[in-house]
């Protein structure tokens, strides 16, 4: 903190404070912008750009031809789009200024073209900063609209402060505010997380045998050949608003300029189920850190969202929609997440009302366990998922080509608009990923005959008709001393009442 001197009408020394660290930026990756796809050059530029010749495979063909549209889409980017609210600022005053002249000079044809012609620049600009603004935001609360260039700037300003990490709380017990040593814990913490893997104890084929296994029936469906048809409708039924991967391409890429790049995304596609191969730039991610609460200085109350490539979504897609069919015959009823026909609130209610009881002093001795499952996705071991599938009779070629997703992974640490570390998975599932949901759900309902195995109790479930609890009684021929559970399932906990 240098001080200035007084000058000679003042004992007070001026001081120059820098606040922060005077480090450069780092280097902010390519992103697509959807506003790009309605500027009159851009259907060119992308036939264009395809083009290319690559001799290679499927997948590399396609990363390839991605990567080298990145150039003339940031040409385009800087020409057209660059600094969006001054460009439109400046387009207001000159069409205002140009509107006056014509007012004195009403029977100008050539100014009066001018005129219409700037009319007609302004409305695409704001347009283009509208679908910029929301982009950003990921606002879907306003269809139709003024400009509210201030409303959105607010809004951005509200979401940096939020999502920005200022400071973080080493391991050692310290507060930092250096940029490199806040990235260099994010990125130790993530890598001991997602990139270090632990022993496991055998499974009892036993215990999974004892519960619902897959119905052979299943399996021509599972190992069905994909077609086209189903790649493009699966494509497009991804959001455009989603966040992109690390290739920075968002869906509507694809859907703007399908009938471009399909040949090559078909083949891709295609290759992987037929190959059973990946590569592993197609199946790499992006950890973006979402904060649990306000003011959170730890980086393990983060909730970590894997962003993916779009062509790995479109195959991690498929995949589960296959496996969420085959799962209607193994899930039990307690497991209400991700599964349709099945309502999260029913679990709810039905805690609430067992709870309801433990008050009262003339009942049966009973306790209630939460079992919560800390970075419940993240804790997931791939060996035992690989034998549990196994177990539960999936075939082995389907198992070859989920685990194929899951072990090949890779990531990137997101911090303040800038990408930190790079490191390979070891373990776990992701949120962001679509086959994760359904891999995590085969995990949590192997719980239920473990827990039968291991207290030797009376295990049943709860159903539901028109919300009401109905619980299926004990066999009588059980020992009187037999405790019985009742597991309720949540997305990341249990409850267990005995």
């Amino acid at each position: 903190m240098p001080f200035h001197p007084p000058g000679a009408f003042s004992d007070h020394s001026g001081a120059h404070i820098h606040i922060g660290n005077n480090r450069p930026p780092g280097c902010r990756p390519f992103k697509f912008f959807n506003m790009w796809v309605d500027h009159p050059e851009y259907d060119g530029l992308i036939s264009d750009g395809w083009q290319i010749p690559v001799v290679s495979s499927p997948m590399f063909v396609l990363c390839r031809k991605l990567k080298s549209l990145k150039h003339p889409l940031k040409t385009l980017s800087k020409l057209h789009f660059n600094h969006i609210s001054e460009r439109v600022a400046r387009a207001e005053v000159d069409l205002d200024h140009n509107q006056c002249l014509l007012h004195d000079s009403i029977d100008d044809i050539s100014l009066m073209n001018k005129v219409n012609q700037m009319k007609l620049n302004l409305f695409n600009l704001k347009y283009a900063e509208k679908a910029f603004f929301s982009e950003k935001l990921k606002w879907n609360f306003l269809k139709d609209n003024d400009r509210g260039t201030s409303f959105f700037h607010a809004l951005m300003s509200h979401r940096h402060q939020k999502s920005f990490i200022l400071a973080i709380q080493c391991s050692n017990g310290e507060l930092t505010t250096s940029i490199d040593e806040v990235s260099a814990e994010f990125v130790h913490f993530y890598q001991n997380l997602l990139g270090t893997s632990s022993t496991i104890s055998p499974i009892n084929e036993a215990v999974v045998h004892s519960g619902p296994c897959l119905d052979v029936n299943h399996s021509d469906f599972l190992l069905a050949p994909i077609s086209n048809e189903a790649i493009k409708e699966t494509l497009f039924s991804i959001g455009i608003d989603k966040a992109p991967g690390p290739d920075s391409y968002s869906s509507l890429f694809f859907k703007k300029s399908w009938d471009i790049v399909n040949a090559d995304f078909y083949a891709t596609v295609q290759d992987f189920f037929s190959s059973r191969q990946i590569l592993k730039h197609i199946n790499h991610s992006i950890v973006a850190l979402v904060p649990k609460s306000a003011n959170v200085n730890s980086a393990n109350v983060f909730r970590p969202i894997s962003c993916c490539n779009v062509i790995y979504k479109v195959i991690s897609k498929i995949l589960a929609g296959r496996l969420s069919h085959a799962l209607q015959d193994i899930i039990g009823p307690a497991q209400n997440a991700f599964l349709g026909g099945q309502n999260m609130i029913d679990n709810i209610n039905l805690a609430q009302e067992l709870l309801r009881h433990y008050g009262r002093k003339r009942t049966s001795p009973r306790c209630l366990i939460k079992v919560d499952f800390r970075k419940a996705f993240n804790s997931v071991q791939w060996p035992f998922l690989r034998d549990l599938l196994h177990l539960l009779g999936f075939p082995q070629r389907f198992v070859h080509l989920v685990m194929l997703c899951v072990e090949t992974s890779s990531f990137l640490v997101a911090i303040n608009g800038n990408l930190y570390g790079f490191f390979p998975g070891k373990c776990g599932v992701w949120q962001g990923d679509p086959l994760s949901p359904y891999l995590f759900l085969v995990c949590i309902e192997c719980n239920n005959p473990t827990f039968q195995a291991q207290n030797n109790s009376i295990f049943f479930f709860i159903y539901l008709t028109h919300m009401v609890p109905v619980i299926s009684e004990p066999d009588p021929s059980h020992h009187q001393d037999t405790i019985h559970t009742i597991n309720i399932s949540f997305k990341s906990e249990s409850y267990i009442n005995t």
